[in-house]
């Protein structure tokens, strides 16, 4: 029932063990330009981007982390700009994360395009 659920989710939900993705459904994929099968195994930090993976390894030492926004990198290396908050679980008898990513490219670059039309 949780995977027929998440899977057609139109957020982005992925869940990872000390950084290796464990879980990821599809809308996640599509927002980093990925499969499902390419992300699975591969460390959170390759779709987050250099400028901020340290704000991305801070938020792992939290149980909680509120929403925020930060660039993440696509596949391509292109920039996605992802709102996410996580929270530890139990995956399959283990803690986990659970990251819930919502793509807000359009978003910031419309607040962008305002910013320097208000210059």
């Amino acid at each position: 029932k949780f995977r027929n659920l998440v899977d057609g989710a139109l957020q982005g939900v992925m869940i990872h063990r000390e950084g290796r993705i464990v879980y990821v459904n599809q809308s996640a994929a599509r927002i980093y330009g990925s499969t499902v099968e390419r992300m699975i195994g591969r460390s959170v930090f390759d779709y987050c981007s250099p400028e901020d993976l340290k704000r991305g390894q801070e938020s792992m030492a939290r149980e909680i982390s509120p929403a925020w926004k930060l660039r993440g990198r696509r596949e391509d290396g292109s920039t996605v700009w992802v709102e996410v908050n996580a929270r530890a679980v139990d995956w399959e008898g283990q803690p986990a994360r659970q990251v819930t990513i919502v793509d807000v490219t359009d978003k910031q670059r419309a607040e962008e395009a305002l910013l320097h039309a208000q210059k």
